[in-house]
């Protein structure tokens, strides 16, 4: 009898939080004119931090059914206020294009993960998503991984205002995925670790993750230190107030 290892390729639902570290960070201004794919929003110009991240401990992500390890991926950060309405457009374009495996058994397996990750979204709408995009011989790009974020504004004008004063060399994120399967479930948090994700054929969210963002993290430098002995003395009527001899 096919067991739910044996269907998973290995893999096990699990509990873990999935931890990157962003770098190469930048601030990109842009008209944002993919929101004319959705009617009820205006397009607007928006201020994005991008960059590139990569999965902390020595953990990777790998499609299940194939062998590739990735654990580096495109970096975007954007507002969470249209969070919502992002989320209610990709849950209508995931069910419009999920298909079967072929295998009944995998078939109801998939759905009801597929049936979890919507009901997870659909009580909090997703903030984290990792993607694949497939190779493109037509335009010559190849496999393409992203994660996107989004997060309060306020978050980004913060994060923005220290990296253009040069005070931000990387940032530090948490996230939880809606469904996460492991190459170990009981392995500490300390050890190494593989996510398995579903491939694009199961008509899973895309061959990828949705989740939320449970922290973002980072340590501004500080300027040079200025020595008091360095200031200029004070003129003779602010010594007289601060009772200088």
């Amino acid at each position: 009898m096919t067991n739910e290892s044996d269907l998973l390729d290995g893999f096990h639902p699990g509990t873990r939080s999935f931890f990157v570290t962003g770098s190469a960070l930048a601030v990109q201004r842009l008209w944002d004119v993919s929101l004319h794919d959705e009617p009820e929003l205006q397009s607007e110009f928006i201020t994005r931090v991008v960059g590139r991240c990569s999965l902390d401990k020595g953990d990777h992500v790998r499609i299940m059914g194939t062998k590739t390890l990735v654990r580096e991926f495109d970096l975007y950060i954007d507002s969470d206020t249209h969070a919502a309405e992002h989320w209610k457009n990709e849950r209508l374009t995931a069910a419009a294009i999920r298909r079967p495996s072929g295998n009944e058994a995998l078939d109801r397996l998939y759905d009801h993960f597929f049936k979890e990750a919507l009901d997870y979204g659909d009580k909090l709408s997703p903030t984290a998503h990792l993607h694949r995009m497939a190779p493109d011989a037509a335009i010559g790009n190849g496999e393409m991984w992203t994660c996107s974020l989004k997060v309060p504004a306020t978050v980004i004008a913060a994060l923005e205002a220290d990296l253009t004063a040069g005070r931000v060399e990387n940032i530090s994120v948490c996230i939880k995925w809606s469904v996460t399967l492991l190459a170990n479930e009981y392995s500490p948090v300390s050890a190494s670790n593989i996510w398995g994700i579903l491939p694009y054929k199961a008509g899973f969210l895309g061959e990828g993750l949705v989740g939320h963002v449970s922290s973002l993290q980072w340590r501004p430098k500080l300027g040079p230190v200025v020595l008091a002995q360095n200031l200029p003395p004070p003129p003779e009527i602010e010594k007289r107030k601060r009772g200088w001899p």
